[in-house]
């Protein structure tokens, strides 16, 4: 079996939700490879976008500020979404990892199993919608928001979805963030009010039962075990990497210059850096 790092870092404040996930990408970059699985809640409603979009595009600013919840940059892809009621992960892995194939939808795919293997632990159906098929694909108008349309590899429960994932890979490792909405409140649906409620569905709604954060986290434990052959030691952030989260936290993610008035870059590949940051809630 493979050994990788658990850790559960629970409600934590939306900015440093998303530093903590680079500083260990950054530790395990630096360090050597360290494969592991984070799961984290969000201490207040808070948006995130992704890393291609455009900040006036992708959000009703007036009304965010008015109801004064956060908006943050992550650094993988994707589309605009809201956290609150939710168990969000993370998966950090070499991309040489024998678990996964060297590509986009191939780790996507794998991850994804796993993924559908935990939520069928709890009692939910599911699908993983599959290149070629139209089924489990919701065909929607275009939009800002991850929970809008479903695309290739995504999960879905009865034709919506409700785990949204995101990725970005570098050269020698790839981050894959993940929100598994576990209930809704109407705040829920500020954003893409129509296509968002028409399109996804949560683990209440799933199960008609409330299902606690701890719970979920177990079933997903479980089911990668299973699924992956991965043995799981829980572990907490390294001084060096909460080091680096709070930098990240003061340097980039509670910034403008990072959330709302980065240049965009034109292209997914860096000449620099060589790292890809795919929007995999749409394959865009």
């Amino acid at each position: 079996m493979k050994r990788w790092r658990l850790i559960d870092t629970g409600k934590g404040d939306p900015y440093m939700n998303m530093a903590i996930d680079e500083a260990i990408v950054t530790s395990s970059r630096t360090n050597g490879p360290n494969p592991a699985m984070r799961f984290y809640q969000w201490e207040r409603p808070a948006l995130t976008i992704g890393y291609f979009q455009d900040f006036s595009d992708a959000v009703n600013i007036d009304l965010y500020r008015q109801e004064k919840i956060p908006i943050v940059r992550r650094i993988t892809g994707g589309r605009s979404l809201l956290h609150q009621y939710e168990l969000t992960y993370s998966i950090i892995s070499p991309t040489g990892s024998p678990l996964f194939p060297n590509t986009i939808r191939g780790a996507y795919l794998v991850i994804a199993r796993g993924l559908s293997a935990g939520l069928k632990i709890l009692g939910i159906g599911n699908e993983i919608s599959q290149p070629g098929s139209d089924e489990g694909i919701q065909k929607m108008p275009r939009s800002h928001s991850c929970f809008s349309s479903t695309s290739i590899h995504e999960i879905t429960v009865s034709g919506r979805k409700i785990i949204g994932s995101a990725q970005r890979r570098w050269s020698d490792i790839f981050l894959q963030q993940g929100s598994i909405i576990i209930e809704r409140s109407p705040g829920f649906f500020m954003l893409d009010r129509a296509t968002e409620r028409d399109h996804s569905i949560s683990i209440f709604e799933s199960l008609g039962r409330r299902v606690e954060p701890g719970e979920l986290r177990d079933a997903m434990i479980c089911a990668f075990s299973k699924e992956l052959g991965i043995e799981f030691k829980e572990d907490s952030l390294t001084d060096d990497e909460w080091r680096l989260a709070r930098r990240l936290y003061l340097e980039k993610y509670t910034r403008d210059e990072w959330n709302m008035d980065r240049e965009i870059p034109k292209q997914t590949t860096s000449p620099s850096s060589g790292d890809q940051a795919y929007p995999l809630s749409n394959h865009q």
